[in-house]
């Protein structure tokens, strides 16, 4: 995701899941999240979700309940 303003955010999506590659923000908090993934999904604090509020990027790994 690149931004008209120039941050950036690289998403790296596989069958399993996503992460937070890369991001520009200064606190890389989104990065340190971790993959989200259709195993750990239930046991991550912010569950599907990957957030970059500096960038205002969300990622939601979509689940079959």
């Amino acid at each position: 995701v690149r931004q008209k303003n120039g941050e950036t955010n690289v998403i790296e999506i596989t069958e399993d899941g996503a992460v937070m590659a890369s991001s520009t923000c200064d606190n890389q908090q989104c990065i340190h999240m971790g993959a989200v993934t259709l195993d750990n999904w239930e046991i991550r604090p912010n569950q599907t979700y990957i957030i970059c509020l500096p960038h205002r990027v969300t990622v939601e790994l979509a689940v079959k309940e």
